[in-house]
C-alpha cells in the first residue's frame, strides 16, 4: 500500500510539472499538487517529513504565480488592444492655445509641416491597411503568448510599436499606451521556478535509495 501511494504521488507531481511547463495551467497544477500532498499525508512514519516540507515550499512557489504568467499577459494584452481604439485620430487645439510660430504662419500657405515624413496624414485606405496590420501583429503576439514563445512575442510587439505613431498623432494617451506596450514586452512568459520539480526529484531519490 505504501509503494502504491508513493507511485501515485510521483505520478501526480509529474503531471503537475507538465501542466506548468507546457500548458501554463496553474490551476490544474494546484489541484494535482493538492492530491499529491494528500497522498503523502497518508504515509506513516517521520521519514517523509522532509518530502512534505519540500512539497509545501513548491506549492507556495506555484501559488505566488497567481493566474499564471501567460494568462496574466493575455489579459493585459487584451486591455491594451481595447484601449488603442480610444486614442484620438486627430489632435484638436484647445481654445486659447498659443499661436504657431511666425515662421510657420509665413510658410503655411506653401507647405504642410509635419514632425516626420512617417507621421504624415494617412488616406482612408492607408489607415485601414495600417489598422489591419496592427491587429495582425496583436494576433501574432497572442499566439506567441499561448505557445510561450518569448522571441516571437517581443518581435510582434516591436512591430506594433512601429505602427502606433503612423495611426495616431502624439498625445498623452498615445504616450501612455506606448509605455504600457514596453511594460508588456518586458514580461517573461516562462519565468524560472527553481522549486519546480524539487519534490519529485527528492521522492525519486528516496525510492531509489540514493
Amino acid at each position: 500500500a505504501q509503494a502504491l501511494q508513493l507511485e501515485e504521488a510521483e505520478l501526480l507531481l509529474s503531471q503537475a510539472g507538465q501542466r506548468l511547463a507546457f500548458a501554463d495551467d496553474v490551476d490544474g497544477a494546484r489541484r494535482l499538487y493538492a492530491l499529491a500532498a494528500a497522498a503523502l499525508e497518508e504515509l506513516p512514519g517521520g521519514e517523509y517529513l522532509n518530502l512534505r516540507q519540500a512539497l509545501m515550499q513548491e506549492r507556495n512557489a506555484v501559488d505566488a504565480l497567481g493566474p499564471g504568467p501567460r494568462a496574466e499577459t493575455q489579459q493585459r494584452l487584451a486591455r491594451f488592444a481595447g484601449a488603442l481604439g480610444a486614442l484620438p485620430e486627430q489632435i484638436v487645439p484647445a481654445a486659447g492655445s498659443a499661436a504657431p510660430p511666425w515662421w510657420q504662419q509665413l510658410l503655411a500657405p506653401f507647405v504642410t509641416i509635419t514632425p516626420t515624413a512617417a507621421q504624415g496624414p494617412l488616406t482612408a485606405a492607408e489607415r485601414s491597411a495600417a489598422w489591419d496590420a496592427l491587429q495582425l501583429e496583436l494576433t501574432l503576439a497572442r499566439a506567441a503568448v499561448e505557445r510561450g514563445n518569448q522571441s516571437e512575442f517581443e518581435q510582434s510587439l516591436d512591430r506594433v510599436a512601429l505602427w502606433m505613431p503612423r495611426l495616431w498623432p502624439d498625445s498623452p494617451g498615445l504616450r501612455e499606451r506606448r509605455a504600457e506596450l514596453q511594460q508588456l514586452r518586458a514580461r517573461v512568459l516562462r519565468p524560472p521556478l527553481p522549486e519546480l520539480g524539487s519534490t519529485l526529484q527528492q521522492l525519486r531519490a528516496m525510492r531509489d535509495g540514493s
